[in-house]
């Protein structure tokens, strides 16, 4: 793990071995904003756009909004449809709405996934929402 946080990008596949605990620390290593370069490249060093692990999802997918990896937003669109934690769901908008080029993005996405959503959870990312203008 040493040679990938001291900045050596990932190649597709080569962390994909790791354990959910070993890719988890690997992003909170990147800081706040890579390139969207390194984006891809961590997204297919992980294999992320094949698992379902939600928490490393979550992790990826803010990086991939405050960095501004647009490639991610198919994804993106599939995590709020299928994420049933409100904890995940609601910090992922927030950071959508935090984000000059992904602000516009952040209420039509949610107005799209909502219906799919426990009406609490709904009604707190609404309320969130409202609450930061989008």
């Amino acid at each position: 793990m040493a040679e990938f946080t001291s900045g050596r990008l990932p190649r597709p596949g080569e962390l994909a071995g790791w354990s959910p605990y070993q890719k988890g620390l690997y992003l909170k290593s990147l800081g706040e904003v890579i390139t969207p370069q390194a984006c891809r490249a961590v997204e297919l060093g992980l294999g992320l756009e094949a698992t379902r692990d939600s928490i490393l999802l979550y992790e990826f997918y803010r990086l991939a909004i405050r960095s501004g990896y647009r490639e991610a937003l198919p994804g993106m669109e599939r995590f709020a449809a299928t994420v049933g934690r409100q904890y995940y769901l609601a910090r992922f908008f927030r950071c959508l709405a935090e984000n000059e080029w992904s602000r516009e993005l952040a209420r039509p996405l949610f107005e799209r996934v909502r219906g799919g959503h426990h009406p609490v959870t709904a009604s707190v990312v609404d309320h969130m929402l409202t609450q930061a203008g989008v």
